[in-house]
């Protein structure tokens, strides 16, 4: 593929991420105004949780097919992080929707540690292929 091609598909592919951005965030921002069967404020987080859930997926697989699984040694951190998040609402597995704060937060570390790793990567490729 020529350079042309390759950033014509890079800016499409850069497109069409804002544009799901933008999207998630007039879901969760107009969540009142829509009829949802859980109410707003559910609608809210399911919206943002599975948002970051596919934005941590893609960007595992991303990772995974670009560096292998020399990736997950720089993600373990955060990973443990994430599960320690769930397995201390363990002990309050009694109560209701016990689970629902606990996988929030760990999927929205994790989302995010390994979506801040992408833009690094290109970082680091724009270096490795100019050195100073």
């Amino acid at each position: 593929m020529d350079k042309h091609n390759e950033k014509t598909m890079q800016k499409a592919w850069s497109m069409a991420l804002c544009l799901l951005i933008v999207a998630f965030f007039l879901l969760v921002l107009f969540a009142d105004f829509m009829p949802m069967p859980v109410g707003s404020y559910a609608a809210q987080r399911l919206f943002l949780v599975g948002f970051l859930g596919l934005v941590g997926v893609f960007a595992s697989a991303f990772l995974i097919y670009r560096d292998g699984l020399q990736c997950s040694v720089e993600v373990l951190p955060a990973a443990v992080l994430s599960v320690g998040f769930v397995l201390l609402s363990l002990p309050f597995g009694k109560a209701p929707f016990v689970w629902v704060e606990p996988g929030m937060y760990a999927v929205f570390f994790l989302g995010f540690v390994l979506a801040g790793r992408l833009p690094r990567l290109q970082i680091m490729d724009r270096h490795n292929e100019y050195p100073d």
